[in-house]
């Protein structure tokens, strides 16, 4: 398509984000969702770890000390087995909670698309800073390297990612947002779109050493200042994913391996070799959502669970409902930054890879129009496993998995 570049609707650029918050009205589907998951709270995964927690004395929820600054703690629940080891709990306490309160204040800031921080290279630093070499923690350039893997442009879907933000956060007037009602929204998901996707025109360099460089073609440049673009590169819904194995790796790598961590939006890593773990396995019907059986996992497992609707008030900024009753999920396609599903529940665990190597690896099947078979079994094959219930039947990549259907 040609780039013409100009403002948006030939008179204006998309409003901007502003702030992110969940209205009252924020829809039927979301209070039908909300009053199903109830007492689960933090959503799906919370099923497998009830029963776990009830079963020995020493598990706490670890929670971040707000003394160490913002953190994204409120985004993740901590659990762990205090005194396991033979320590005292009283001192396990005190030391991961200093711990993990440090790596979600670094995480928050790291990977925060819009705010700059005093002496942090950042997302919203290297968005602000294009053409620049700069060089970031090991934490951030190891995601960009897993984001950008296989060729995937996901990243620098920014522009379209603050879109969908103003559309699931909009109290009224939603459809402004919708590129499937706004001829003028659609056309400018496609500019950007043929931007993304061009490497000629913006380009994450990873210059190796910790060293990157956002190069955008003149061309572009002229397009971000004409449409007030501030942010090109943005994790999106795939940023606690990274986050998650930063918090993970940073607490094992002390020693800590005697717990789980779960995130509000479906990711989980267990920590522990020598755990089993039952892990929920829901699916939706129109607006309502039920339990359809369980999934045991063994030892120190990486979880990450995809679903077309909110599992509570943690991850509802995420998420849509059209006037028409149909869902918008943050699954974005790059081709033309449409929101697709290709089923409404899907889960995947490995023992091998990190959330966010899954996340990369999983996306195409993600946004494929419909269940691709064969694109899951050479997941399989790669190790990671997959779960979906479709067609009143569970469906699986590994024999290993225990399935138990829900009364």
């Amino acid at each position: 398509m040609s780039r013409e570049i100009r403002g948006f609707g030939g008179q204006r650029s998309p409003k901007p984000v502003e702030k992110i918050e969940v209205t009252e009205d924020k829809k039927k589907l979301r209070l039908a969702l909300m009053l199903l998951f109830g007492a689960l709270g933090i959503g799906l995964l919370t099923y497998a770890f009830v029963s776990w927690l009830g079963a020995e004395e020493g598990w706490q929820i670890i929670e971040t000390n707000t003394s160490y600054g913002v953190t994204c703690g409120s985004d993740f629940i901590f659990q762990y087995y205090l005194g396991g080891s033979g320590v005292s709990a009283t001192a396990q306490k005190k030391q991961l909670v200093k711990l993990y309160s440090q790596a979600s204040a670094k995480a928050h800031q790291l990977f925060h698309e819009t705010e700059t921080f005093d002496g942090v290279a950042n997302v919203a630093y290297i968005n602000s800073h294009p053409g620049e070499v700069i060089e970031v923690e090991d934490a951030l350039y190891q995601a960009f390297e897993t984001i950008l893997a296989d060729g995937r442009r996901n990243l620098y879907l920014g522009p379209v990612y603050d879109q969908y933000r103003n559309f699931c956060s909009a109290q009224t007037g939603a459809e402004e947002f919708d590129p499937t009602v706004n001829e003028e929204m659609n056309d400018y998901f496609l500019e950007i779109a043929s931007f993304a996707n061009d490497p000629e025109q913006i380009d994450l360099e990873l210059l190796g050493e910790g060293k990157v460089r956002l190069t955008l073609s003149p061309e572009c440049q002229k397009y971000t200042k004409v449409n007030e673009i501030t942010n090109w590169i943005d994790f999106y819904w795939t940023k606690n994913a990274f986050i998650i194995d930063y918090l993970a790796e940073t607490v094992t790598m002390e020693g800590y391996t005697l717990g789980r961590i779960s995130s509000v939006d479906g990711f989980a890593r267990m920590l522990s070799a020598d755990d089993t773990n039952r892990i929920a396995l829901y699916d939706r019907t129109g607006n309502v959502v039920k339990q359809v059986g369980t999934i045991t996992a063994e030892g120190a497992v990486s979880v990450v669970l995809l679903h077309d609707y909110p599992l509570g008030t943690g991850d509802a900024f995420l998420y849509g409902e059209r006037e028409d009753g149909s869902l918008v999920s943050p699954y974005i396609d790059t081709a033309d930054g449409q929101s697709r599903c290709s089923t409404d529940t899907m889960l995947f665990t490995s023992t091998g890879l990190g959330c966010g190597e899954m996340v990369n690896r999983v996306i195409p099947v993600v946004l494929a129009p419909e269940i691709e078979t064969d694109a899951l079994m050479r997941l399989a094959d790669e190790g990671i496993r997959y779960a979906y219930w479709e067609e009143a039947a569970l469906h699986s990549g590994d024999i290993t998995c225990e399935f138990t259907t829900a009364d």
